[in-house]
């Protein structure tokens, strides 16, 4: 039994070693990472604007089949959603989970629409693209009118 414990020890971290080279080789998205934490807006109003302009970016790229293009508008969404899920204090009782619901579908379906644009699939890079723009809409109606 003995000599077995290190066979399992080893064929252990045989499987955990590639998995966290995998992991450690992804290049990290901007609404997971840094990058779209550091981005800040003056108002909402500017934040939303940035959003609504990446995803316009986002769509620019699928439709060119451009995945550097649809990757640029992705990060600005991210930034700008991000930004404004953590400075949203004017959205109150029942519309700050559904802001934060929506601000979440988002961002999955704008890394979502990078991720198919990187891997080649513009078709499906399109479809999370339209999910991206049906959550945009329904953050913008969480907010009080004229506020963004």
């Amino acid at each position: 039994m003995r000599t077995f414990r290190p066979f399992l020890l080893s064929f252990a971290l045989s499987l955990a070693v590639p998995s966290a080279q995998v992991v450690l080789a992804h290049e990290p998205t901007p609404n997971s990472g840094a990058a779209a934490e550091k981005k800040s807006f003056p108002s909402l109003g500017a934040a939303w604007a940035e959003a609504k302009a990446g995803a316009d970016d986002l769509e620019k790229g699928i439709t060119a089949k451009d995945s550097k293009k649809a990757h640029a508008g992705e990060e600005r969404v991210s930034a700008a959603l991000n930004w404004m899920g953590a400075n949203s204090p004017i959205v109150t009782g029942d519309q700050a989970p559904r802001l934060a619901g929506a601000i979440k579908g988002a961002l999955k379906a704008a890394d979502g629409a990078h991720d198919a644009a990187d891997a080649g699939d513009f078709a499906k890079a399109d479809t999370e693209r339209k999910k991206l723009t049906g959550a945009l809409k329904l953050i913008e109606a969480q907010y009080p009118k004229g506020s963004l």
